[in-house]
């Protein structure tokens, strides 16, 4: 039985010679980072870094584990190592609220095409820009936009990611 649609990954391998698909598109191995932030007497534009990923690694997921901290949001997105320069302090996460969370993914912010890209690729402009193009590794920011009116609480968040086959 013949598909009535497919998407390019399995079209290119249907064809004759096959054309090579991208190995982060193909899928692998799915990895997870687990990191907790702090926020503590948080206050607005204060950043957390939680997690190192490489670049070469395709986000799939970023999932928090909290009880209700108040009305307070945070936005999630890429710094680089050590020097906390910011390279997108929003490309995974515009505002997520600080209400309970039992795992689900939180990404809101990545492109549909993204979402099939590398780090490296789906945010080269931003990378570019922070000068960061050969970083092989990305933190993962937590960045304060509203401060929480709740107790303060340790918050663990997991991300899920792929790497190349």
């Amino acid at each position: 039985m013949a598909h009535t649609a497919q998407a390019s990954v399995v079209t290119d391998q249907d064809t004759v010679p096959v054309i090579k698909v991208a190995a982060i598109e193909k899928g692998g191995v799915v990895r997870s980072a687990y990191g907790y932030l702090t926020l503590t007497a948080a206050t607005a534009g204060q950043t957390n870094a939680f997690v190192r990923i490489p670049a070469r690694a395709r986000v799939v997921g970023i999932h928090p584990h909290m009880a209700s901290m108040g009305n307070g949001s945070v936005k999630i997105g890429l710094y680089r190592p050590n020097d906390g320069i910011e390279v997108d302090s929003d490309c995974f996460t515009a505002a997520m609220a600080l209400t309970a969370k039992t795992g689900a993914n939180v990404m809101d912010a990545v492109t549909p095409a993204n979402l099939a890209l590398d780090i490296a690729s789906a945010f080269s402009t931003a990378i570019g820009t922070a000068g960061a193009t050969s970083d092989v590794e990305f933190d993962v920011v937590a960045n304060v936009v509203t401060v929480s009116t709740g107790a303060a609480t340790a918050v663990g968040v997991e991300v899920r990611y792929v790497l190349p086959e």
